[in-house]
C-alpha cells in the first residue's frame, strides 16, 4: 500500500464507522496471522524461507522468491528516500 492507497486509508476508516473499522482492522490481521501461520508451517525445519522455496518448487520457485525480495527491498528503499525529501 504505497501511494493512493495509504493516504485513502485514514478517510475510508472515518467514512465506515467506527465498528466496520474495527472490524476490517481485525479481519486483516486474521489475513496477515494466517499467512504468517502457513508460511512457518511449512518451513519448520529449513533454516530460511528461500530453502522452503526451493524444497517445494524447485529452482524456478526459489529464483521467483529471490527477486521478489530484491523488488520489496528496492521499493522499500525508494519509498524511503522519498519520503525524506
Amino acid at each position: 500500500m504505497i501511494g493512493s492507497g495509504l493516504v485513502s486509508l485514514p478517510w475510508a476508516f472515518e467514512r465506515s464507522g467506527f465498528l466496520l473499522a474495527v472490524v476490517l482492522c481485525f479481519v486483516g490481521f486474521l489475513i496477515g496471522f494466517y499467512t504468517c501461520y502457513l508460511v512457518v508451517n511449512s518451513s519448520k525445519h529449513d533454516a530460511d524461507f528461500q530453502k522452503t522455496l526451493f524444497k517445494y518448487l524447485g529452482r524456478k520457485g526459489w529464483s521467483a522468491g529471490l527477486i521478489a525480495t530484491i523488488i520489496i527491498f528496492i521499493g522499500a528503499a525508494i519509498v524511503y528516500f522519498v519520503i525524506q525529501t
